[in-house]
């Protein structure tokens, strides 16, 4: 059996687990132990701050990072509540403009951030990708607000930008998905 990841050396996808075994990693097992890894370095970055402000522009330069990695192909994944999603099914059908609000909608899962549920695109990105107006566009987002999809919050350079409710999808650890759920007060659909 593998030890916890702290607990080994990963050498090409060769580790030593604690009794002293050596074994082959799986891509699966390599992957969620990077991830793990990455996670913990994170989380002993953020206590190396002494205020909000630093942590706030280091999960900035994170986001910046996450930006780069997208542009070179690393795929990315979001995870969607089965329960939530098909009610947000229900709920965009109920909208004036069903069809285009549910493009933007997809389009916009495929803008989330890590660990902030952070719509990380541009209006004009969002239109292109849909092919749709930028008038369009603006109309679905305030759609998916008022059916609380989606919710608006200041970023840490004080710009207005667009979050996913994380009762519906996320995008990062579990953890700090129910973090945001605390912080931000926000509902599951019933």
């Amino acid at each position: 059996m593998l030890a916890h990841c702290a607990d080994i050396d990963d050498i090409g996808g060769i580790v030593m687990t604690q009794d002293g075994n050596v074994v082959r990693l799986r891509k699966q097992q390599r992957t969620q132990i990077s991830e793990h890894k990455a996670e913990r370095l994170k989380q002993m970055a953020l206590g190396f701050f002494d205020n909000a402000d630093e942590q706030e522009a280091f999960e900035e330069a994170l986001s910046t990072i996450t930006k780069r990695q997208r542009k070179q192909g690393v795929w990315r994944f979001v995870m969607l509540s089965q329960e939530q999603a098909l009610i947000v099914i229900g709920l965009i059908d109920e909208v004036s403009n069903p069809y285009e609000c549910s493009k933007v909608w997809n389009a916009a899962l495929s803008y989330m951030d890590w660990d902030t549920g952070h719509i990380d695109v541009d209006r004009k990105t969002l239109a292109d990708k849909c092919k749709m107006i930028p008038g369009s566009v603006s109309r679905a987002l305030k759609q998916l607000v008022d059916i609380k999809v989606l919710y608006r919050r200041r970023t840490a350079e004080g710009k207005l930008a667009y979050f996913c409710n994380p009762n519906i999808g996320w995008r990062g650890t579990e953890a700090e998905r129910q973090k945001a759920v605390e912080v931000y007060q926000l509902d599951m659909f019933r």
